[in-house]
């Protein structure tokens, strides 16, 4: 970086930190090394509560701006990378990625690029962020509702599902659970849809089946 700097003075360097650790984004802000106690982000490879002296005089000297990315921006550009590019990133490493993408760069116009740097990811962290980003891509779907507990009420709901050329990933059939009415079960169904259109049409029929369902987040 110091030597393309030193012989591209057209280049702009934009640094990037999570929102759950900016010690180097506030202290680039600040004009001094910033401490900060309590990180909490995904990208465990940036958590450093305080920039060391070098680091600090080298971002003071080379980097024109530093901007900030969250969890969700670092899990959407993970989720990307993977299916667009074929890339396996951790979090650390996608941080440049996340940035373009959320708009916290201005990249209209401007030859842009991006380094990604390091694949040390968790296989139950990428899953999570995969089934998310599956979500968030309207490709799966959860629902919620409450049937009576009878033989034969599932199955109403299972063949709807399949007549809209959904497929069933995953069922919770809870009898227990004490905010339901005895004599009702509370249903959630994980599936995967053609798309959120297909969704609303499913909703809509159950209710004029007299079935109450409703769209539940991933995480809900």
């Amino acid at each position: 970086a110091i030597k393309y700097v030193s012989e591209k003075k057209d280049v702009k360097i934009v640094g990037v930190q999570p929102e759950g650790c900016p010690s180097l984004y506030l202290s680039y802000r600040r004009g001094e090394p910033v401490l900060f106690e309590k990180p909490q982000t995904i990208a465990d490879g940036v958590i450093v509560k305080r920039p060391g002296k070098l680091t600090f005089k080298l971002v003071r000297e080379l980097v024109d701006d530093m901007v900030l990315v969250d969890d969700y921006e670092i899990a959407r550009a993970i989720f990307l990378l993977l299916e667009r590019a074929k890339l396996v990133a951790e979090p650390a490493g996608a941080l440049s990625v996340a940035a373009v993408l959320a708009g916290k760069v201005d990249v209209k116009g401007k030859r842009v690029v991006s380094v990604i740097s390091g694949g040390n990811i968790e296989m139950s962290l990428l899953s999570r962020i995969i089934e998310r980003g599956l979500y968030l891509e309207g490709r799966q779907a959860k629902i919620r509702g409450v049937l009576p507990d009878k033989p034969g009420q599932l199955k109403k709901v299972v063949d709807l599902i399949a007549e809209y050329n959904m497929n069933i990933t995953h069922i919770e059939h809870e009898r227990s659970n004490p905010l339901v009415n005895p004599g009702f079960a509370e249903v959630t169904i994980n599936i995967e849809i053609p798309d959120m259109e297909s969704v609303e049409k499913l909703l809509n029929k159950l209710k004029a089946m007299g079935l109450e369902f409703r769209l539940v987040s991933p995480h809900e």
